[in-house]
């Protein structure tokens, strides 16, 4: 299996984002060897294809499943949601227009607390097929 295939699939098994590092773990408990800069080139080229998304603030990816996504992450347990955010990032691309800045590239991502740690009824995402919430191991 090529780099590119065997890192889509293993973050596609995971219920969480993963670091390059937890790619390369996960990859060689399923008998398959990458190196680390195989693997940001990889990750690289499937961001390129819009398959795969960084999520900054844990430094790690995650498989995409809309043009735009926002990214909760629970600060207690970890738990992380990818949810459609529409057309957010046009709408925040142009709030900055009348000040001269052109963003070339606009990260929704929030952290606060999921519904499990507020001991709140969870809900599902909008639309059925969106990643559900994780919770690490």
């Amino acid at each position: 299996m090529d780099a590119d295939r065997l890192v889509h699939a293993v973050l596609m098994a995971s219920e969480r984002p993963l670091s390059a590092y937890d790619i390369r773990d996960a990859a060689m408990e399923a008998r398959q060897r990458l190196s680390i800069p195989l693997i940001y080139r990889a990750v690289a080229r499937l961001m390129a294809k819009g398959r795969v998304r960084r999520v900054e603030t844990l430094n790690a990816y995650m498989v995409r499943t809309s043009d735009c996504e926002a990214v909760a992450i629970c600060r207690l347990c970890g738990a992380t949601m990818a949810v459609p955010a529409g057309d957010l990032a046009q709408r925040i691309a142009a709030l900055l227009a009348p000040t001269g800045f052109v963003a070339e590239q606009v990260v929704i991502e929030a952290q606060g607390r999921c519904s499990h740690c507020l001991g709140l009824p969870a809900r599902p995402p909008a639309r059925s097929h969106e990643r559900r919430a994780t919770r690490p191991e």
